[in-house]
């Protein structure tokens, strides 16, 4: 597997995660765990949207791994 291929399963694992606490935060009416859920989203997608970018980088810095 290629570190491409890892970082777009990571990628795909951790929307997965982002989605699970954003149901989470909405099916949950305790004021101290939604805003929890919700801490832990917004954290995710900064991460998320960190490992996009790395992900283009490599797919421009190496074409043969795009759509990988």
């Amino acid at each position: 597997m290629t570190v491409a291929s890892q970082l777009k399963q990571t990628l795909v694992n951790l929307q997965s995660a982002k989605a699970s606490f954003e149901s989470l935060q909405s099916r949950t009416h305790i004021g101290k765990a939604s805003n929890a859920f919700e801490e832990a989203s917004k954290e995710l997608k900064v991460i998320i949207e960190d490992i996009k970018m790395r992900v283009e980088q490599i797919e421009f810095e190496e074409p043969q791994y795009k759509g990988d």
